[in-house]
Parts: C-alpha cells; sequence; structure tokens
C-alpha cells in the first residue's frame, strides 16, 4: 500500500536536504539498496533534529538533559533509485504526543518520490520517557509537515 499522497508531496516537507548518491551502494540490479536509502533517512532525520534541538542532542561529550530514541521506523520503497542522479530528502513533524513525535521523510529523484519513511521519537531521561516541556513542543511546531494545496 502506498503512502498517502500527502507524504509523498515535496512541498510538505519545511525541510529539504540536497544528497548525493554512490556508486558503492549500487546492488547487482544497478540500482541503490535499501540499507543505502535507510542513510540517507537517517541523515535527513538527523540533520532536522539537530536543527530543532542543537547538536548536543548527539554529541556525547556534552551534558544533555535528555535524549531522543527512535523506538519505530518504517520505511516504503515506491522507485528504483539509480547512480549518479542526486536525491532530495524532505522531512519534518507530522504529529506530537505527549512525550513522543513522530517524524515523516520522503526521498525525491527526478522530482518523483522514490520512499517515504515514519519513525516515531521518544524524548527520553533517566531510562523514562520524559513529557515536552512548553519550550520543545514549540520547537517541534516549527518543523511541522505543511498543508499542500490541493492540485499539488
Amino acid at each position: 500500500m502506498k503512502p498517502d499522497v500527502h507524504l509523498r508531496t515535496a512541498a510538505t516537507y519545511p525541510m529539504t536536504r540536497a544528497m548525493d548518491t554512490h556508486f558503492a551502494d549500487m546492488d547487482i540490479g544497478g540500482h541503490l539498496n535499501n540499507v543505502a536509502l535507510a542513510r540517507h533517512f537517517e541523515d535527513g532525520r538527523v540533520a532536522l533534529q539537530i536543527e530543532m534541538f542543537g547538536i548536543g542532542a548527539y554529541d556525547p561529550s556534552q551534558t544533555r538533559p535528555f535524549h531522543i530514541t527512535i523506538v519505530q521506523s518504517t520505511i516504503n520503497y515506491l522507485r528504483e533509485v539509480r547512480f549518479p542522479a542526486p536525491l532530495q530528502c524532505g522531512v519534518g513533524v507530522s504529529h506530537i504526543g505527549r512525550s513522543s513525535y513522530r517524524l515523516a521523510s520522503a526521498l525525491f529523484q527526478h522530482d518523483h518520490c522514490v520512499a517515504v519513511c515514519e519513525c516515531v521519537m521518544v524524548l527520553r531521561s533517566d531510562g523514562a520517557a520524559l513529557p515536552f516541556t512548553d519550550e520543545l513542543r514549540a520547537q517541534l511546531e516549527t518543523f511541522r509537515l505543511r498543508d499542500v494545496p490541493a492540485g499539488n
């Protein structure tokens, strides 16, 4: 089953990044393998979370009041991805809960959606889920998925 058309539309995502494809990521069929695409999604997800929470969210040398744990990740592969054409990765927050949020991201090549990823992230501290402060919730809202006008 294909993901919702909204998630397959580039204009939905508040943050996009250009990403190079790599010859070493091709499989015997001549297209990028699923592990390579998962890595592109990870790079997009981490870039967004650094924008939201700062590099300290990933820097083990810094004291952090919380850390971010991925508890679920689902990828839908929609088209083959070919080297050497670059990718665009769109990413944004699709849902905000009490202590978790859902990120949606999509990879595009030649203006076509080639894959969609949805992840559930949990804010944790001392081994337990940590409710969002008003400040963190506002930061998440800044990167909420956009509504796309009809016809797009």
